[in-house]
């Protein structure tokens, strides 16, 4: 779990790390300081990570887990690693975020120490227990990695909001990021509001990416509020603390002992369709390196929506035929 995250958000993924680190010690105060939910995720989370492993060694020491990445100072570190599976695993606390190009740094690190030329990265997303994984090439992270770095050293390059800002230690105070939410804020503030915008297609699209770190400083707004209302504090005017009980479960392994008698089709009627990326974690966990087969593989009505994508590449100038 990256530490450059600044805030409260920093302090709970710290505090969830050294938990998940100390239950797999065996330690009896892993889960002291966490709340009932924190400590039930942490649980599924060591239960995941055992279950990636294969029954493989899983390291969770930190100097285990850290890897040097060429040209990034200050390296990685992942909160889990299989290094028998090239598997690594990363814990992540909120909603799903884009994090692929920390995840192929710490892919092309992990590549390097141990000597291969492909890597998974499981994201296990605590709060929403979802885990989501990224495999990568040498030749792609170490491209994806390589692309960044060059971005950031060109001296005609401005701080741009974008995929990465979400891992960026400066984020909520980047002065690019700022600039759009203002920008954004100000418009609404026209006679015509939003109205303004609609029929302008570049100024819509501005508006919208500024609309992102204002997200980012909402959900650390109420994080920063919700601390009010700790061990009885006075809490912030006009909101209340609402409690949400999680969903409730029951592992495969207890369903099989409570109903000897039931088939596996039933077991798995009970447990309803199996999604596609766990399918093909499945199948290639038992089959080894053979490709699940995708025509069992059925799809449901799906969605549109709108995200940023990257701008056009500039076409190469074709270098002059040498003369003969």
């Amino acid at each position: 779990m990256p530490s450059s995250e600044a805030g409260p958000f920093a302090e709970r993924g710290n505090k969830l790390d050294r938990a998940f680190r100390l239950l797999f010690a065996g330690d009896p105060s892993a889960l002291d300081g966490c709340t009932e939910e924190e400590s039930k995720s942490l649980k599924w989370a060591k239960d995941m990570t055992i279950l990636l492993s294969g029954g493989e060694e899983i390291h969770t020491e930190k100097d285990d887990c850290r890897m040097s990445i060429p040209d990034l100072p200050n390296g990685g570190e992942a909160d889990a690693i299989v290094p028998t599976r090239f598997r690594s695993m990363d814990l992540k606390s909120g909603m799903l975020r884009e994090y692929r190009e920390q995840m192929a740094a710490y892919a092309y690190g992990l590549m390097l120490r141990h000597f291969t030329e492909e890597w998974t990265c499981s994201l296990l997303f605590l709060d929403l227990r979802e885990v989501v994984h990224m495999r990568f090439t040498f030749e792609e992270a170490k491209g994806i990695v390589e692309a960044v770095i060059a971005s950031k050293r060109d001296p005609e390059s401005l701080a741009t909001p974008g995929g990465a800002c979400g891992w960026c230690a400066f984020k909520e105070v980047c002065q690019a990021r700022l600039n759009l939410a203002a920008e954004s804020l100000a418009a609404l503030h026209l006679k015509e509001g939003l109205e303004a915008l609609k029929d302008d297609p570049e100024k819509l699209a501005r508006f919208i990416v500024g609309c992102n770190p204002l997200e980012d400083m909402l959900k650390s707004a109420k994080e920063h509020a919700k601390s009010y209302f700790d061990n009885g504090g006075p809490g912030v005017p006009g909101f209340k603390l609402q409690s949400r009980k999680g969903n409730e479960f029951v592992s495969p392994v207890d369903v099989l002992a409570c109903f000897p008698g039931a088939t596996l089709e039933e077991i798995c009627g009970y447990y309803g369709e199996m999604s596609g990326t766990k399918f093909r974690l499945a199948w290639t966990e038992r089959r080894g390196s053979q490709e699940a087969p995708e025509n069992l593989i059925q799809s449901k009505p799906g969605s549109t929506f709108i995200k940023a994508a990257p701008p056009p590449k500039e076409p190469k100038a074709k270098k002059p035929k040498a003369r003969k």
